[in-house]
């Protein structure tokens, strides 16, 4: 799928797509970076400076979020949407700690092994199978030993999940991966599972909105609509 053409609009298309769900997709989007910001902070305690890539990065809101929330974060951001990247960087081009850089054919335009964390927010589920292996090898090879891989994508269990991906123009070329399948992909490539939560089982609507605490009691719960996988680099 080809971004460019949604550079502009992709927010406002996503929001109208998923707007049964009671939140904009700017929400989700802070969800997430305050999700990725949570185990970043647990696990890079005495670190002055965190080198992260955010691996498909669209307009960038993700990271930009992210950026806020911690200064020392040192956020790489790839696509290979060159809209995209060119709207980021009119949005979050005063932002210090962001860099944007349209990605390769092939190649993430990174050194081996200069990056804490990479992070890839419904992605996969874009890449065709022929190319999958070849960018996930791309992406350990960018990762510091002991660094971590976090994958956030679409739960296939979940059926209002499988309802907003069937309806979004955005999504014509999805192939959902369930969470076994790319642990095991990921665990031939030497990563070795970290964590596994499931995420948002609730709508944001109003009524409910006091309750959204009670997620975290299922997040092993394989129904959520997403999931959020972490995996550590062990080569």
């Amino acid at each position: 799928m080809n971004f460019d053409r949604f550079s502009k609009s992709y927010r406002e298309i996503h929001t109208e797509n998923i707007k049964i769900s009671g939140a904009p997709s700017e929400y989700y989007a802070e969800f997430k970076a305050h999700n990725i910001n949570e185990f970043v902070l647990n696990h890079f305690v005495n670190r002055n400076t965190v080198k992260l890539l955010d691996f498909g990065c669209g307009d960038g809101l993700v990271s930009s979020f992210l950026s806020q929330l911690n200064r020392n974060y040192k956020i790489s951001c790839i696509d290979p949407s060159a809209e995209s990247i060119n709207e980021a960087i009119r949005n979050y081009q005063n932002k210090k700690n962001l860099e944007f850089r349209v990605q390769g054919k092939d190649k993430i335009p990174y050194n081996d092994s200069e990056f804490d964390v990479v992070f890839a927010i419904n992605v996969f589920h874009h890449i065709e199978e022929n190319e999958l292996l070849m960018w996930t090898k791309e992406i350990i090879r960018v990762l510091k030993t002991d660094g971590y891989i976090i994958v956030i994508e679409h739960n296939p269990s979940n059926p209002l999940t499988r309802y907003f991906v069937k309806t979004c123009v955005f999504d014509d070329d999805a192939i959902l991966i369930s969470a076994n399948q790319l642990i095991n992909k990921l665990n031939n490539l030497g990563i070795k599972k970290y964590n596994l939560v499931y995420q948002l089982f609730l709508p944001r609507w109003k009524i409910l909105r006091n309750f959204l605490f009670l997620e975290k009691l299922f997040k092993n719960v394989p129904i959520g609509g997403q999931y959020m996988y972490i995996g550590e680099n062990s080569k």
